[in-house]
């Protein structure tokens, strides 16, 4: 964790407020030895000893810098993420800090950016997870895209998964559907949607709606994975719902491999609407998160101090080819 001068003033056997001064560059001014100074400063470094963004701020120096850590850079719903992170910060005389995490693991040595720089706010891209290391960040604004509140975090934006349901539920029944099967990964947020999908999807329209849940370690493995299942099955459902369009892009290459041609013979959706969702063939019907919005309400939250709270962002369902019958 954080090295504080506490921390440094113990292995030297001196006091924290000594530590302070040389720190602070008034150690001359009191008459502390030149070689105290240096050691003081040799440890200091050798500790990966960064200012407290406290005392930065107390100090006036603002950065117009916005700390954004990404929870999976392999997720390819996060790259509309960054991309409108971007945008905005560029439009509001802002830049923004990229810290990324291996396997959603924190650690000291993939968060030490935000130690080593003065942001002005953090923002979180992605749900759930190891929220320990905010107690770090207390003394500027955190808000999170994604699911998961915490009492450190000033706001959080996030689909809303019930209104997504719904709209596929809606389009699948004029689609004439009867037996649908939810494809999931392993994660909080694909059981999220999957609670999502079995409160809409449970009822008499349908004459069958269950999940299916892949242990693999990744989304295209995991389609894979979930569409030897159903194949072994036989009786094929009507439609497959995605929560990702990863899923969906592996369960339709996996099923034209087994002579199954989507939409003819069952129909497939998928979930955010990523850039290549569009042009896959066939096209996939998913649902697009307001990610500008969502985007935006984070931003402004911590950059402007505008807004705190949780927000549910509604998206909308696109339509293409994958999800009508032919």
């Amino acid at each position: 964790m954080k090295v504080t001068q506490k921390d440094i003033a113990k292995k030297l056997g001196v006091s924290t407020s000594l530590v302070s001064r040389v720190l602070s560059g008034r150690a001359e001014e009191i008459g502390i030895r030149s070689e105290i100074i240096k050691e003081v400063e040799s440890l200091a470094k050798k500790m990966n000893y960064v200012p407290s963004l406290a005392a930065l701020s107390l100090k006036g120096k603002k950065s117009a810098t916005i700390g954004v850590v990404v929870y999976d850079f392999y997720d390819p719903f996060f790259t509309k993420v960054i991309g409108e992170l971007q945008k905005v910060a560029n439009d509001e005389n802002f830049s923004i800090l990229l810290v990324g995490l291996t396997n959603r693991s924190v650690s000291e040595q993939s968060l030490r950016p935000l130690y080593k720089h003065n942001v002005d706010g953090i923002i979180i891209v992605g749900s759930y997870g190891n929220m320990s290391w905010l107690s770090d960040f207390k003394e500027i604004p955190i808000a999170r895209i994604g699911h998961g509140e915490d009492g450190e975090l000033k706001l959080s934006a996030s689909v809303d998964e019930n209104l997504a349901m719904n709209s596929i539920r809606s389009h699948l029944l004029e689609q004439k559907v009867s037996k649908v099967v939810f494809a999931r990964r392993n994660t909080s947020i694909h059981s999220r949607r999957e609670t999502a999908f079995l409160n809409s999807f449970t009822g008499e329209r349908f004459a069958q709606a269950y999940s299916l849940n892949s242990l693999c370690e990744n989304d295209m493995d995991s389609g894979v994975d979930l569409a030897e299942i159903i194949l072994k099955k036989g009786d094929l459902p009507d439609a497959v719902v995605c929560a990702s369009d990863v899923i969906a892009m592996s369960i339709i290459k996996r099923f034209a491999q087994a002579g199954i041609r989507v939409p003819h013979d069952i129909l497939i959706t998928g979930f955010d609407d990523i850039s290549t969702s569009a042009c896959f063939m066939p096209s996939i019907t998913s649902y697009r998160q307001s990610v500008d919005i969502a985007v935006r309400k984070a931003f402004y939250a911590v950059a402007k101090g505008q807004g705190n709270g949780h927000f549910d962002c509604e998206g909308e369902l696109v339509i293409r080819t994958s999800s009508v019958r032919s």
